[in-house]
């Protein structure tokens, strides 16, 4: 009789259980059909195991007949009329996930899930909400910003208020940035079928014999920032709707709502939103006259800045800025245990909501990241020494190419020896001795035409060589006008040494490159063998100061920092710069705010980051930065004096140096004929 009356009992729970998930597959069926997108994927999370683990009465029961445990199977199996009725309707890709079986998709499409249900089974609620959130969000697909739909389907351990039992599902989903959720509960006079209270059946039979709506489950949502004192915090949940059994066997929802509706609010009512960022022009631009807060981060102006001042004045949220990151790596680069480091490591701690200084899109390397929408499109560029000017004393060659000067020693020597020839051909005629009667006399003669000076103390008289000397003597003139004509010009500006132009002349120069300390981690190419010579710059201001003042060093940087650091710190008296670049870009790259995946804060943010680019404001802050740069650059500059130039001794170093020569070369021919 003891056996006969436990199979009974077990029979009539499974029975209610039976009609529970019943109602509980027509009200999935139903939310599936008014609030999931079609043809996007459906993720339906449950496990068996766990189901069964957690029956305390099923472990009580399964070992006293193979006839109870054969019953209880077939009804578990039946159990699974939620995923059918979902199935049936062949509008989405469904997929069943628990923790094996969503291993099997790591590598599936690239495109996020739309919606998930959860259906709860164990004894231990947030603990399996929790194991199924972490199987899920090792996907690369995962999304906390899709709509979810928690159903509770156990009822018979509900011994507390069901509101602290929805406030705890409400908290750990929260924990997961997942707000975008409804939860199902079986309503209270399911549960006191569950737990056989006489008094509450006789009131539902009550209202069937009155035709009167029947509770069925209660659906629960919450809205984080309905209060400006909660900024997030689960305080209270909120009934937003029942499914109910009318008079007539239909099953339906009491009210014609949107359960899925907006739940973050224009205004978020100042609550404080957690930034990482640092000092890095132009983007963050720290105030150096703060004596009051020294330990404070305090920032003035900057691009950047001023980007997050207006999404502050749009959304109504206070800013609270994190202490600088340890170590060298103020960015961040990732770690071999999925961690990372820099402002980005803070993020992805959860130490941070928003990571913005001039932070390049990361997206693609981490699962556990989102970026906003672009707003400034940068550019990498190596910065090298620029060329510096040719010395002074070779002023006097350089106006003509080494090319022009072998073709005029050549000529000259051709021509000076044909003269000479001509001549002696001449004399052997028995004609009057020309003055050109030795080779060393014929080539001071045409060296004294070319100097513009007096030559022969009598003209040749044979024709042909008159001819000739004539042409030498036009030669020479137009030579010398030439010459002497840009001579003033490349004694005043010798000219700049040829300059490196691509990055493979980099390469070959054996010149050392900086790099900062992270920017291999969005361009990996940089770690390969051919810039074996790079060296990590953890401090970009050192790096420039020995780029500008040292040479021989060459630095891969931004160009909007740069740029706008070369306005003011790397430029000399006279306004120019000591910083030059290859016009070849070695990357185009994007700049955004990182944030960590499923933040609320990412809609408003893009949002307000379309507007900006609309109106053109980053434009025009950028504009008025670079000439508030330029009047602090203006304060150290000396006006240039455009009228005229001061002819120095430096200027002079090549006359110089050839009348030092002439002169040395005089002595030693003197010594020479002194002594012969």
């Amino acid at each position: 009789e003891m056996e006969i009356s436990e199979v009974l009992l077990i029979t009539a729970i499974v029975e209610i259980f039976s009609g529970a998930r019943s109602h509980l597959a027509k009200c999935l069926n139903d939310i599936a059909l008014r609030h999931f997108t079609p043809g996007e994927t459906l993720i339906f999370s449950k496990s068996y195991n766990e189901y069964r683990n957690n029956l305390q009465f099923q472990r009580k029961f399964l070992t006293k007949t193979d006839d109870v445990s054969s019953s209880i199977s077939a009804e578990l199996a039946f159990l699974s009329s939620p995923l059918e009725e979902l199935h049936q309707q062949e509008l989405w890709p469904l997929v069943l996930c628990n923790r094996q079986i969503c291993d099997e998709f790591r590598h599936g499409t690239r495109s996020k899930h739309s919606s998930y249900i959860f259906s709860l089974q164990a004894r231990d609620l947030i603990r399996e909400i929790r194991e199924k959130l972490t199987a899920l969000k090792e996907l690369a697909e995962w999304n906390p910003r899709a709509k979810f739909v928690v159903a509770v389907e156990q009822c018979y351990f509900f011994s507390r208020n069901v509101n602290a039992v929805v406030e705890e599902i409400l908290t750990e989903l929260w924990n997961w940035k997942i707000v975008n959720a409804v939860i199902l509960i079986p309503a209270q006079n399911i549960q006191f079928q569950c737990n056989g209270n006489e008094s509450h059946n006789k009131s539902s039979k009550r209202q069937v014999s009155e035709k009167l709506p029947i509770p069925l489950l209660e659906v629960f949502t919450w809205f984080p920032y309905q209060l400006s004192n909660l900024c997030g915090q689960v305080k209270r949940a909120i009934l937003i709707n029942t499914w109910v059994l009318d008079g007539e066997d239909r099953e339906g929802f009491l009210h014609e709502i949107p359960l899925f509706g907006k739940k973050i609010p224009s205004d978020l009512r100042g609550c404080p939103v957690r930034v990482s960022a640092f000092a890095y022009s132009p983007f963050f631009n720290q105030d150096m006259n703060n004596g009051k807060h020294k330990d404070a981060i305090i920032f003035n102006d900057g691009l950047e800045f001023s980007l997050l001042k207006t999404m502050i004045a749009a959304t109504n949220i206070s800013v609270t800025f994190q202490p600088l990151p340890v170590g060298d790596d103020l960015w961040g680069r990732p770690l071999k245990n999925g961690s990372w480091t820099g402002i980005l490591g803070q993020v992805l701690s959860g130490n941070s909501e928003v990571a913005v200084c001039g932070l390049y899109y990361v997206c693609h390397l981490s699962n556990g990241f989102e970026c906003s929408m672009p707003y400034i499109f940068d550019e990498t560029l190596w910065y090298i020494p620029c060329p510096k000017p040719f010395p002074h004393w070779m002023s006097l060659s350089r106006v003509f190419d080494v090319s022009l000067w072998l073709v005029f020693i050549l000529v000259y020597v051709i021509y000076s020896t044909l003269i000479w020839v001509s001549v002696m051909l001449y004399n052997m005629q028995g004609n009057v001795q020309h003055p050109c009667t030795s080779i060393s006399k014929c080539f001071l003669n045409l060296w004294a035409i070319i100097l513009g000076v007096s030559a022969y103390d009598k003209s040749p008289e044979k024709t042909i060589i008159r001819v000739s000397f004539l042409l030498w003597v036009m030669y020479s003139l137009a030579l010398n006008s030439v010459y002497q004509t840009f001579l003033t010009s490349f004694l005043i500006d010798p000219g700049l040494e040829r300059e490196i132009s691509t990055v493979e002349e980099l390469l070959e120069s054996e010149m050392e490159l900086g790099i900062p300390t992270t920017v291999d981690t969005v361009l990996p190419e940089l770690t390969s063998s051919r810039y074996w010579r790079h060296t990590l710059c953890p401090d970009m201001s050192l790096c420039f100061r020995r780029l500008a003042y040292e040479g021989n060093f060459a630095v891969l940087c931004s160009r909007y920092s740069t740029e706008y650091d070369e306005g003011h710190k790397y430029i000399d008296s006279n306004g120019k710069s000591h910083l030059c670049h290859l016009k070849q870009t070695f990357s185009l790259q994007s700049v955004t705010m990182t944030v960590q995946k499923g933040s609320l804060l990412l809609e408003k943010f893009n949002a307000v980051i379309s507007h900006v680019i609309e109106a053109g404001l980053m434009n025009l802050w950028w504009k008025d930065l670079k000439f508030l740069a330029t009047l602090r650059a203006d304060k150290v500059l000396e006006a240039p004096n455009s009228e005229y130039t001061a002819m120095t001794m430096e200027h002079f170093q090549s006359a110089f140096f050839v009348l030092a020569f002439g002169s040395l070369l005089a002595v030693l021919c003197f010594v020479w004929e002194f002594l012969h």
